[in-house]
This record gives C-alpha cells, sequence and structure tokens, in this order.
C-alpha cells in the first residue's frame, strides 16, 4: 500500500526486493514504479544496488524499509 499511495501523489517509486521477480509481479500497472534487487543481509547485493543507483544519477530519497526476519520455527519453555 504504500508503493500505491506513493504512486498515486506523483513519486517515482523504486521497490527493492530480494525477489525482483515476485515484487514485479506485485506492483504490475502501477505506473511510475521500479523494481531492482537488493538483498540487506548480502552485501555484494548492496554495493551493487548502490552501483547502479549511482550509474544512473537517481538517488534514493526515501527508503521505506518492509522487511522481516522470520524467527527460527519451534517453541521455548520459560521458567
Amino acid at each position: 500500500e504504500v508503493t500505491r499511495a506513493r504512486a498515486r501523489a506523483g513519486a517515482d517509486v523504486l521497490v527493492a526486493a530480494r525477489s525482483p521477480e515476485r515484487a514485479a509481479e506485485k506492483v504490475a500497472g502501477i505506473a511510475g514504479v521500479e523494481v531492482d534487487r537488493l538483498d540487506l543481509v548480502d552485501p555484494e547485493s548492496v554495493d551493487a544496488f548502490a552501483g547502479r543507483r549511482l550509474a544512473a544519477g537517481r538517488p534514493v530519497d526515501v527508503l521505506v524499509n518492509c522487511a522481516a526476519a522470520a524467527p527460527p520455527a519451534g517453541r521455548t519453555l520459560d521458567a
């Protein structure tokens, strides 16, 4: 919804995603939205993303981080 709202407001929106193919499917048809690969766990991915932004001459003005880390499966017993 953040992507849709910003795009409707006239912003150029860049969706940085670990899986750009899946992200592109989600935002298909929303004008002003671009998808690029970014995996925050992988330093090489971060460097490559930054390099592409610099080469394009288009800095990232605002970053909305919607990533989450899932806890390991299982249960713990507290005393």
